[in-house]
């Protein structure tokens, strides 16, 4: 399968005799990366910061941790 794409499933029964009608159909999407976030709000009260976000569509798998990275006063991520 595709990441990201949507697919549709049925099934049938088979015997001697012949073949059941068709199930009733199921669509999945295949599981991918998350959803691009949003930004983050940042809240400073002068001792610390705290962020907090909404989490994004985990495109069919559960979203196990997060990265948060800073930038420095040198312009580098940390």
């Amino acid at each position: 399968m595709t990441e990201g794409s949507s697919y549709e499933f049925y099934v049938v029964a088979l015997n001697k005799h012949g073949t059941s009608d068709d199930s009733p159909t199921q669509e999945i999407k295949a599981s991918g990366v998350p959803e691009t976030m949003a930004a983050p709000i940042v809240r400073d009260n002068g001792i610390y910061a705290s962020i907090t976000w909404t989490a994004p569509d985990g495109n069919g798998e559960t979203i196990t941790s997060y990265l948060i990275e800073i930038k420095t006063k040198t312009s580098t991520w940390a």
